[in-house]
C-alpha cells in the first residue's frame, strides 16, 4: 500500500490552533500531514486496550503507520504536555537503575515477529528493563530483559514546547527553514570538541564525511594550554561562537563534556541569547552529557522533584528505602556486657544472625543465633586516616566546618565545632566509577551522613545527597590538587566548573576562581587529623572464646559478610563499623545499624579512601555489606506520563530550539550523561548523511543513524558481557540517550 500520509502531528488540544500554520505549509510543501489530538487518542475505542496513555499514543501510531504509510511523527509537547514513556534504564553515570525518558518507544512499533511490540515482554508493568535487578549484567537475556528490537519503523521527534508561544516559535523557524530552500549557509559544518576522551580523532572523520557531501567545514577545537578553564576565555569563546554561528551553518556539532545548561568550558545557556541567527537555523548535534535533559533533574531542597505514575507526589526524602532501612536495622538480644549479645532483624523478628549452612558466611535465619561481644575497632589508628578536617593556610586557627549548612571557616571551641569541622574524604560522586581519577573526592559530613558539601551558585553548602541525581554528584565532587600557595598543602578545584575552587572570603567559604595572591592563600588549606574523635562511635564484633570477627570480604561484586580470623589492614577495617541508632528505628535504643567503611580500589591499589553509605544488611536472608542509595532499589516509583509545571526542567537544548527565534532547527543531544559512544552516535548520523539521497529529511538521517549503531556498535557489547563490563551495559543505552527535539521530516538540502 503507498503512502497516504507522510507526517503525524500529535498533540494535546490547547496547541491545535498554533499547529495550523504548520499543517497547511506542510501540506502545501508536499508533506501530506494528517495531525490527532491526545485527547482524541485517549477516547477512540480503537486503542482502550492501551494500558496507559503511552500506550494508547504507540497503538495509534501503528494505526496510522499501518493505514496511511505514515514515516514521520512529531510530539508537540515538554514533559509538562506530553507524555513520556519511562523506560526501567541502567545507567553508568548514576550508577544503578532508574526511570528514563525513550521517545525511540514511540518509534520502534513491532517486534521480530511483525506484531505490536509493548516494550513490556514479561508484563511486569517495567518497559525497556535494562539489567539485573542490581548491578550490571553479563547476560544479553537481561541486558535487553523485554527482547526490545530497537529498529525505528517510524522517524519520531519531540518539540519541547510547554507554552503556545514557545510552540510558535518553533513553528515560524520550521516554515521559515523549508521555505528558504538550500542556500549556501546550510552547507557549512562547524565542529567543536571539548577535553573529553580527546574527540579530535572523532572529529576530523565527521567532518571527513560531511566533505565527501560538498559541506565547508570549519573547526573550533579544545587546545590543551594554560587559560583554559579561565572564566574569561570562557566568555570569549561563547562569543566567539555566537559570531560564527549568527554567520550561518546547515549543521554545529559538539564532542566533549556537557552538562544540563553547557557545553562545558564552551558555551552556556545563558549565551544563546547572544545570537541573532533567526534566518540561518542550524541543525545541532552534542554528543555531551546532559544537554537534552527535559525532563526533570531531582531537587536538593527536599520538595518533590517528580509526580508518581500512582499519584502523589514523590521528592528527595528516600521513602522508597524503607526496605533497606529494615535490612539493615538489628536489634541485640539475650546478652550482657559479659557474655555477649545476638542480633536480631528487624523486619524479621523471628531470624537472627548465624552461619549460612555451617559455613564462614553469615545469613539471619531462625534458630538459636550466633553471640558477638563488642570490641574497639580493629582498625585502630586507621580510623584516623579515613576522617580528616581542613585547616586554612592563612589562618591556622580556623577551619573548614559547616554552620546553618553553609560553609564556614571558625575557630573550633565546642564539641558541636568539632564534629561540624570533621568530613570523611571520600572518592568524587562524580567519577567514583573510573578507576583511575586517583584525584577526584568529595566531603561527607560526620554529623550529617549522607549529607556531602557541594558548590551552589558560587556558595559551598552541605546538602543531602539525593537519588541518582548526576548534577549534584558533580557540584559535590573536587580534584584535590597540590595547594596553590604551598604545594604540601591542598587546594581543591570544582568538578564541573575547572578552574573555580574551595576559597574563604570575610570567613564564608565560596566555589571561586581567581589569580592573585591572597585568592591562593585562601584557596589552601591543610589536612589535618579530624577534630571530632572518631574512634569511640566504632565497634568491632567478636565471637566470644574465639579469634573470629564479624567481617565483609569481596565475593565477585558482593561484599559478603562472614566470621574470620583478622590477618591485614584491609581485614581489621572490614571488621570496623560505625555503631549509628538503627535506620528503621532510630528512637528505640535497643536497634542499630552498623555502617562499614569501604576503601575504594583502583588499579589494584588499595586507597585510605572509604565509600560512604555502605551498610551492613542482610538481602536475601543473606547478610552483606551494600550501599543505601535508593538508585540500586528496584521499587523506586516510576514518574506519571506528565509532570506539572513546576517539575518540568529546561535544558541547553530546549534554550536553542523553543525559547527564541535564533538557536537551531534541531537539536539531538542527551538527556543523561553519556559515554564517548555518543561520538559514535554522531558518527552513525555522518554516515547517514554521506550516503543518503538528495531528498533526505531529518528523522531518515536519525533513524538510519540508530539502525547503523545497532548494527556496527552493538557488536562490542558481547565482549564486554563476557568482561563483565558495565560499558556494554552503557553502549546499550545510548540509543535511548540521545533524543531529536525537533520536526522529523524537516526537508534537508543535502545535493
Amino acid at each position: 500500500m503507498g503512502s497516504i500520509y507522510d507526517l503525524l502531528i500529535l498533540y494535546p488540544s490547547e496547541f491545535q490552533a498554533a499547529l495550523q500554520p504548520l499543517i497547511n505549509h506542510k501540506n502545501a510543501v508536499g508533506t501530506r500531514t494528517l495531525s490527532i489530538g491526545l485527547e482524541q487518542i485517549y477516547s477512540h475505542p480503537a486503542y482502550a486496550s492501551g494500558r496507559d496513555v503511552q500506550e494508547k499514543i504507540k497503538l495509534a501510531i501503528a494505526s496510522a503507520h499501518r493505514s496511511f504509510g505514515i514515516k514521520y511523527v512529531m510530539l508537540v509537547g515538554d514533559v509538562d504536555r506530553f507524555p513520556v514513556r519511562y523506560i526501567r534504564a541502567w545507567d553508568a553515570n548514576i550508577w544503578g537503575h532508574s526511570f528514563a525518558p525513550s521517545d525511540l518507544y514511540y518509534a520502534d512499533l513491532y517486534d521480530e515477529t511483525g506484531s505490536f511490540s509493548t516494550w513490556d515482554r514479561d508484563n511486569n508493568g517495567f518497559f525497556g528493563e535494562m539489567n539485573a535487578r542490581e548491578g550490571w549484567t553479563t547476560r544479553w537475556s537481561e541486558l535487553n530483559h523485554d527482547q526490545l528490537e530497537l529498529r525505528p519503523d517510524v522517524a519520531v521527534g519531540r518539540i519541547p514546547v510547554s507554552t503556545v508561544n514557545e510552540l510558535a516559535t518553533a513553528v515560524t523557524k520550521i516554515i521559515a527553514y523549508e521555505t528558504a530552500g538550500g542556500p549556501s549557509w546550510k552547507r557549512r559544518l562547524m565542529l567543536v570538541t571539548g577535553d573529553f576522551e580527546n574527540p579530535r580523532p572523532d572529529a576530523e572523520d565527521i567532518g571527513q564525511k560531511f566533505r565527501q557531501r560538498g559541506f565547508e567545514v570549519v573547526k573550533h577545537y579544545y587546545e590543551d594550554q594554560a587559560g583554559w578553564n579561565d572564566p574569561a576565555k570562557l566568555g570569549q569563546r561563547a562569543a566567539l561562537l555566537n559570531t560564527q554561528i549568527n554567520s550561518g551553518f546547515g549543521f554545529v556539532i559538539y564532542l566533549g563534556h556537557g552538562a544540563e545548561d553547557a557545553w562545558a568550558n564552551w558555551f552556556r545557556r545563558s549565551d544563546v541569547a547572544g545570537l541573532n541567527n533567526a534566518t540561518k537555523l542550524p541543525i545541532v548535534l552534542a554528543a555531551a552529557c546532559g544537554t537534552a535533559a527535559f525532563t526533570f533533574l531531582e531537587r536538593t531542597d527536599g520538595t518533590p522533584y517528580y509526580t508518581c505514575k500512582t499519584g502523589g507526589d514523590y521528592g528527595c526524602k528516600c521513602e522508597d528505602d524503607a526496605l533497606f532501612q529494615k535490612d539493615a536495622t538489628f536489634q541485640a538480644f539475650d546478652g550482657s556486657s559479659a557474655s555477649g549479645f545476638k542480633l536480631r532483624s528487624c523486619n524479621y523478628p523471628d531470624r537472627s544472625v548465624q552461619r549460612c549452612d555451617n559455613s564462614a558466611d553469615l545469613c539471619i535465619a531462625q534458630g538459636t543465633g550466633l553471640r558477638f561481644k563488642t570490641m574497639p575497632p580493629q582498625a585502630g589508628s586507621l580510623l584516623l586516616k579515613f576522617w580528616l578536617s581542613l585547616r586554612s593556610y592563612n589562618y591556622p586557627d580556623r577551619y573548614l566546618r559547616h554552620q546553618q549548612f553553609n560553609g564556614e571557616l571558625t575557630p573550633v571551641t565546642s564539641a558541636l565545632d568539632q564534629k561540624d569541622a570533621t568530613f570523611r574524604i571520600v572518592p568524587g560522586l562524580a567519577d567514583s566509577m573510573f578507576q583511575n581519577t586517583f584525584q577526584f573526592v568529595s566531603f561527607e559530613s560526620w554529623n550529617y551522613p549522607g549529607w556531602y558539601l557541594r558548590d551552589e551558585n558560587g556558595r559551598l553548602v552541605l546538602r543531602r545527597r539525593p537519588t541518582g541525581d548526576h548534577a549534584f554528584d558533580c557540584c559535590a565532587t573536587f580534584k584535590e590538587v597540590p595547594g596553590l600557595t604551598d604545594g604540601s598543602a591542598s587546594s581543591f578545584e570544582l568538578y564541573c566548573r575547572p578552574g573555580n575552587f574551595i576559597r574563604h572570603r570575610n570567613y564564608h567559604l565560596y566555589v571561586e576562581s581567581g589569580a592573585d595572591e591572597l585568592f591562593k592563600k585562601d584557596a589552601t588549606f591543610q589536612k589535618f587529623r579530624p577534630q571530632h574523635d572518631p574512634t569511640p562511635d566504632y565497634v568491632s564484633l567478636l565471637q566470644p572464646d574465639s579469634n573470629l570477627y564479624l567481617l565483609y570480604s569481596r565475593v565477585g561484586t558482593d561484599l559478603i559478610a562472614a566470621l574470620k580470623s583478622l590477618a591485614t589492614d584491609e581485614d581489621r577495617v572490614a571488621a570496623s563499623f560505625r555503631k549509628l541508632p538503627g535506620l528503621a528505628s532510630p528512637n528505640d535504643q535497643s536497634f542499630l545499624s552498623l555502617e562499614a567503611l569501604v576503601p575504594q580500589r583502583a588499579l589494584g591499589i588499595w586507597r585510605i579512601l572509604s565509600y560512604g553509605g555502605f551498610y551492613l544488611r542482610h538481602q536475601g536472608f543473606r547478610l552483606k555489606v551494600h550501599e543505601r542509595r535508593p538508585i540500586h532499589l528496584v521499587d523506586r516509583p516510576e514518574p506519571a506520563a506528565v509532570q506539572p509545571d513546576r517539575f518540568g526542567f529546561d535544558g541547553l537544548g530546549e534554550e536553542f530550539l523553543v525559547k527564541r527565534p535564533a538557536g537551531a532547527i534541531a537539536y539531538i543531544g542527551s538527556y543523561t550523561g553519556v559515554q564517548r559512544h555518543s561520538y559514535n552516535m554522531v558518527r552513525r548520523f555522518a554516515e547517514e548523511l554521506s550516503s543518503c539521497s538528495n531528498q533526505a529529511r531529518l528523522g531518515d538521517l536519525w533513524n538510519g543513524a540508530l539502525k547503523r549503531f545497532k548494527n556496527i556498535d552493538f557488536r562490542d557489547i558481547d565482549g564486554r558481557l563476557k568482561e563483565g563490563d558495565w560499558m556494554g551495559s552503557a553502549i546499550f543505552g545510548h540509543v535511548h540517550k540521545m533524543m531529536l527535539f525537533g520536526d522529523p521530516s524537516l526537508q534537508l538540502p543535502i545535493a
